[in-house]
């Protein structure tokens, strides 16, 4: 069924984009302060060129932790813009503390840190911290695009795929799904794995669901796991 295969293109969608769990690197930092470090490998998002040191997903464990060390390098660092969007990053995901990530994001891009449009775009999106608006949402979006974030491109291809603040347009999603796909932005194979199966390719959806599970996409987990459950396109396999 191809319904079960793919989560229904919704503004969770969107947050699985903004919330996605992140991947190890090799270790490496833009900072020297062991507290920055430690807000980075909490809070930095995947395609952030400016960290690509170890990351650890924020849990109910070590959430305390996150959240004190991204306030403490906001409040203390040079390149505090940075940090402060990262501190609105924990405030918001972990805590939902939607108004007060909002001002933290508002803070930061007020002080020129790009990555920050994303954030409040996402808020804007989902109606949380602020009054929802598309528009002003994809606004946000396609400003982090034009100052060369990357990770806005997956979320541009959300509105176009859903129709949100724009006129819906399925080849106009996937043009901007491949540019994240190609970058290896596990929102775009997710993205292009829901475009597939909502076009009845399973096939190409299955490939999709892979690229996506194997970059960290939850979305792309549960649908390799219907496939493998179903066995109608990938081999029937209940242990994967």
């Amino acid at each position: 069924m191809r319904g079960s295969r793919s989560t229904v293109a919704s503004l969770t969608s969107l947050a699985l984009a903004f919330q996605a769990p992140q991947v190890a690197h090799a270790a490496d930092s833009t900072s020297s302060n062991p507290v920055a470090q430690r807000c980075d490998r909490f809070a930095a998002p995947i395609l952030d060129a400016a960290y690509s040191g170890p990351r650890e997903p924020i849990t109910a464990a070590n959430r305390d932790e996150a959240l004190h060390v991204c306030r403490q390098a906001a409040s203390t660092q040079l390149s505090s813009a940075r940090y402060t969007y990262l501190y609105g990053r924990v405030l918001f995901n972990a805590f939902n503390r939607y108004a007060e990530g909002v001002q933290q994001f508002t803070a930061a891009r007020d002080a020129g840190n790009p990555w920050a449009a994303i954030g409040l775009g996402y808020a804007y999106a989902m109606g949380q911290g602020v009054d929802q608006d598309a528009a002003q949402a994809l606004r946000l979006y396609r400003e982090a695009d034009a100052a060369g974030v990357r990770a806005a491109w997956a979320g541009i291809g959300w509105f176009y795929e859903l129709g949100v603040g724009v006129t819906a347009d399925a080849s106009e999603a996937a043009r901007w799904y491949r540019r994240g796909a190609e970058v290896s932005d596990p929102a775009g194979y997710a993205g292009l794995m829901r475009l597939a199966y909502n076009a009845s390719n399973n096939v190409d959806g299955a490939s999709w669901a892979r690229k996506a599970a194997d970059a960290g996409s939850p979305e792309g987990a549960y649908a390799l796991g219907i496939e493998h459950l179903e066995g109608t396109v990938l081999a029937k396999d209940d242990a994967a």
